[in-house]
């Protein structure tokens, strides 16, 4: 048995952003990760005959003001900008749509957070005026970027997150030169100077707690191991905290009341995201920015200045139906909407393409979905999940984020910062004091 004052449980974004602050403040922590490796949903491979990072889940910096930059400027890490160029392709035409972000702000300006919420697709078919293209575009971009049905997701909760992108400056793109990895591999050089302990492949199974106590039981490859802390800071996905069965399912005793609404109110959105990678560029545009296709199941595309990849992307009700179709017939598609697209034989496209590369984050047992979203009259529940439950168990994570980031990487590596400090503010009133006889 290990006791440290503070247990920090899930190595994502915002797991590792706690650790870092607490440690910076000289407080012991260690650190449970289920996966045999940090970062969580940021997850970097490398690619075969190929010197370019190939990014299974967050890839983008998204904008030039936000959060993720006060850690890339930390760790000198190299950024490369992406082109904001929108092309359209429709009825067999492709065209470069300049004004992309105006068709899309027509719409999504004219959302009044001060009337009652509803979803986003009520929100289309009360609106006066928003013609058939602007329609199907605008409901491209929320299903896709947000990952989220139309039918489900709130118009207060896209207000709340429009608004950050545009204080985020966030319609410029980044990549991280060396993918997301360079930056888990930072943090991770960061926690081992402060001595944080790190637990990999460590899958928490039960959270005992009591006020001032907390007994974390856990399964490793060696066996079953407990930790115990005065106080644990709880990172899980929405999807893993929802689940009652399963490898990640995990049992909160007491259970936690508190947070019931919340935890099943908001929900997971599901995104299908697979990189192609050929021997050499077949396409007419080397650094083409971001391609919009009239498809109904890979709908937008990107390009990367890096190495010779495309990446096809699919988010909302159309990643549910590729998800449930497989990887095999996920690539045919995306070599038929290739081929249309660029005029290429589909012959030429399978000979030219080297690997495909994708991961299933709805059926990943510690994500359980892509990243989450806010559906309809929950605009609350980020907050409600934030809240500390007696100052002992502390809640991190994009899902917790109230201002708009939510589903983002800067969103996740805010709200540790945020838990640290609010457990840093606990340990500074001496709250609370550890009773000598458990009250449960």
């Amino acid at each position: 048995m290990q006791e440290r004052p503070v247990i920090i449980v899930g190595g994502g974004a915002a797991g590792l952003a706690a650790a870092r602050t607490l440690s910076l403040e000289g407080i012991p922590v260690t650190l449970l990760e289920a996966r045999n490796r940090l970062g969580g949903r940021m997850h970097t491979i490398r690619a075969q005959h190929l010197d370019q990072p190939i990014e299974l889940g967050a890839e983008f910096v998204h904008g030039d003001e936000n959060k993720t930059w006060e850690y890339i400027e930390a760790g000198k890490l190299r950024t490369s900008k992406v082109p904001d160029r929108h092309w359209r392709f429709k009825d067999g035409t492709l065209a470069q749509d300049k004004k992309f972000w105006d068709e899309i702000s027509a719409v999504l300006d004219r959302i009044n957070a001060a009337i009652p919420d509803q979803d986003f697709l009520s929100f289309l078919d009360q609106a006066w005026g928003i013609g058939p293209e602007p329609r199907a575009l605008a409901l491209e971009y929320v299903e896709n970027f947000h990952a989220a049905p139309g039918g489900k997701i709130s118009i207060h909760a896209l207000s709340r997150a429009e608004q950050a992108a545009e204080n985020d400056k966030a319609t410029t793109q980044f990549h991280l030169r060396h993918g997301y990895e360079a930056l888990t591999q930072w943090f991770l050089h960061e926690l081992a100077a402060r001595q944080v302990d790190v637990q990999m492949s460590c899958v928490v199974k039960s959270v005992q707690w009591d006020c001032g106590r907390v007994e974390i039981l856990t399964e490793t490859p060696t066996g079953k191991r407990s930790f115990n802390a005065e106080r644990v800071l709880i990172t899980l996905p929405v999807g893993v905290l929802q689940a009652d069965t399963g490898p990640s399912a995990v049992r909160f005793d007491p259970p936690l009341r508190a947070k019931e609404r919340a935890i099943k109110g908001l929900a997971m959105g599901s995104v299908v995201k697979l990189t192609l990678q050929f021997r050499s560029r077949i396409w007419p545009m080397r650094n083409f920015g971001f391609l919009h296709v009239d498809d109904p199941l890979l709908p937008v595309w990107w390009s990367d200045a890096r190495g010779p990849v495309l990446t096809a992307w699919a988010g909302g009700p159309r990643a549910e139906r590729l998800s449930q179709e497989g990887p095999e017939a996920t690539l045919a598609t995306a070599i038929r909407v290739m081929a249309s697209v660029f005029k290429l034989d589909h012959g030429k496209v399978r000979e030219s393409l080297v690997a495909s590369h994708t991961h299933d984050w709805m059926k990943d047992p510690f994500s359980l979905g892509a990243y989450s979203y806010t559906p309809v009259r929950m605009v609350d529940m980020p907050k409600r999940l934030a809240a500390p439950i007696s100052e002992t168990l502390f809640f991190a994570g994009e899902a917790t984020d109230g201002q708009g980031e939510q589903g983002t990487v800067h969103g996740a590596l805010s709200s540790g910062e945020r838990a640290a400090h609010e457990i840093l503010a606990a340990i500074q009133r001496g709250w609370p004091a550890i009773p000598a006889v458990s009250s449960r």
